[in-house]
């Protein structure tokens, strides 16, 4: 038996997150959302804590299709190799 998921809309998540997922509903017709749940109550675990107050639920999720993000890339590709590549001059000997 497999989990039912389910998926929620949120302008402020959007705005926040920059990522749409899309699914398939019953009917076949591409659905946006921005979180994908396991209930159908509350996306979130204490939605009373949350900073995202206008989830509406949007229906069951069938067929999971594709992420779209639009988050603003960093200027540099890895920040891990930026680190290796940095040098910092000797100190100065008395």
């Amino acid at each position: 038996m497999s989990i039912q998921r389910y998926g929620w809309f949120s302008y402020q998540m959007l705005r926040y997150t920059n990522t749409i997922y899309i699914y398939k509903d019953g009917n076949g017709n591409d659905i946006q959302c921005t979180i994908i749940s396991n209930t159908k109550d509350s996306p979130m675990i204490c939605p009373e804590k949350s900073i995202y107050k206008d989830f509406k639920c949007l229906g069951k999720v069938y067929t999971y299709s594709k992420t779209i993000s639009n988050k603003p890339k960093p200027f540099f590709k890895d920040f891990s190799t930026f680190q290796k590549k940095m040098t910092f001059p000797k100190p100065l000997t008395y």
